[in-house]
């Protein structure tokens, strides 16, 4: 199923929900006009199984985003249908593919978008000696604390590879005695000492 936009998919007054028995319905929209997440929102509301983007400019694809608009975005966490966001030259041949009345048949396949060649999901976790910046980083904080169970499991289980890095700084001499080096950095004679 192909709509232009998908601004509120409630004006269209279609249900996108698949009928018991038949293959569930992807709708492909194009980018623009509101956020990805508010596209699959109003498609998944809709009924619709999953979302595909079709960019509107040929261009190396990007990361679709969580937005950073005001108002109500308490429905992000409530979106559970898989979206994506296609080529325009391949959302063109949709389109025309669908307009021409043929079958077009959709198989979502993430194997290509993780990384795990030994059958394991790896991610990797970055962060430095600035934790403490205010309500970002307290929103991370949590959430490493809250999913520090769960990711030990994964991986005492072989089901992912975890991969920490923590990014340091080397303060020269006279900046050594800071608030800013004492709170981030590591003085060069600690990193020095007893390597042989």
């Amino acid at each position: 199923m192909y709509e232009e936009g998908l601004q509120d998919v409630r004006r269209f007054d279609i249900p996108y929900k698949a009928k018991p028995g038949s293959l569930p319905t992807f709708l492909l929209v194009d980018r623009g006009d509101c956020f990805f997440t508010k596209k699959a929102w109003n498609a998944q509301n809709a009924g619709a199984a999953a979302i595909l983007v079709a960019d509107d400019k040929i261009e190396p694809l990007t990361t679709m985003d969580t937005p950073e608009e005001s108002g109500n975005t308490d429905y992000l966490e409530n979106i559970t249908i898989p979206s994506a966001l296609i080529t325009k030259s391949f959302g063109d041949k949709l389109k025309k593919a669908i307009d021409n009345g043929d079958m077009v048949n959709v198989n979502l396949d993430w194997t290509e978008s993780l990384p795990h060649p030994d059958e394991r999901v790896e991610y990797e976790f970055w962060t430095n000696s600035n934790d403490e910046c205010g309500p970002k980083c307290d929103s991370q904080i949590d959430f490493i604390k809250s999913f520090k169970g769960a990711a030990q499991v994964l991986e005492n289980k072989g089901y992912t590879q975890f991969t920490p890095h923590y990014i340091t700084w080397y303060c020269p001499d006279s900046f050594i005695l800071s608030k800013q080096c004492k709170s981030q950095c590591i003085p060069w004679e600690i990193l020095c000492t007893d390597r042989t």
